[in-house]
């Protein structure tokens, strides 16, 4: 069954806390600088309704893939970008 807005808002607050805990680790800074946890939910409604193949979000670890995987394309993309400019 797909998440409520206020699971989403619960799961959030853990995956805040873990982007804090692991800051320096896999773009999780970008999480905690650029998201914050109403910006967590933002993303997670935004990829469960992504067309055309929205992501089925139903637990918790569901959630956190989905934002894990952003920030690793995220940091993944910041390394390719700083291996060219120095």
């Amino acid at each position: 069954m797909k998440a409520t807005k206020e699971q989403l808002k619960e799961w959030s607050k853990d995956i805040y806390a873990h982007a804090e805990a692991n800051y320096e680790v896999d773009g999780w800074d970008y999480i905690v600088e650029c998201q914050g946890k109403s910006g967590i939910v933002e993303m997670l409604e935004e990829s469960m309704t992504f067309e055309p193949c929205p992501t089925s979000i139903e637990s918790y670890e569901d959630a956190f893939k989905d934002i894990a995987s952003t920030a690793k394309l995220w940091n993944e993309q910041r390394s390719e970008v700083q291996s060219t400019a120095w």
